[in-house]
């Protein structure tokens, strides 16, 4: 009965740590990479990360872009923007997963003057 909860544990344990590490996305897009390798290391110079947090860091970043870019492809407008709002308060969250509290509170802090959110052109 031990041996049975410990393997349920094991299980549901490696995948919720799975979950949170990736996004399962694969951008395979050298702008997006080249992209989150300058912003990781804007962001490394006031958040002082460790070397893995400073990949885990990136791989985050580059997800978000890519799905940053799938938005604003698909949409346009207050709803590209509605979106892109959601999407940047998700990443916000990961990060928590990725940084230290201090680390993290800092990001929230810096994140908007290194990424700000998208404007709209509005047409008069």
């Amino acid at each position: 009965m031990k041996t049975f909860i410990l393997g349920i544990s094991i299980f549901f344990f490696s995948f919720t740590v799975s979950a949170q590490t990736t996004l399962g996305l694969k951008p395979d897009n050298p702008f997006i990479e080249s992209k989150a390798k300058e912003l990781t290391k804007k962001y490394n110079e006031q958040l002082a990360l460790r070397a893995k947090q400073y990949l885990l860091f990136q791989k985050k970043v580059e997800e978000y872009l890519y799905l940053s870019e799938e938005i604003k492809k698909n949409y346009d407008g207050k709803e590209m923007l509605d979106r892109l709002y959601i999407l940047e308060q998700e990443e916000i969250g990961a990060m928590s997963n990725i940084l230290t509290q201090i680390q993290w509170k800092l990001y929230k802090d810096i994140r908007p003057n290194i990424q700000p959110l998208t404007r709209v052109k509005v047409d008069k």
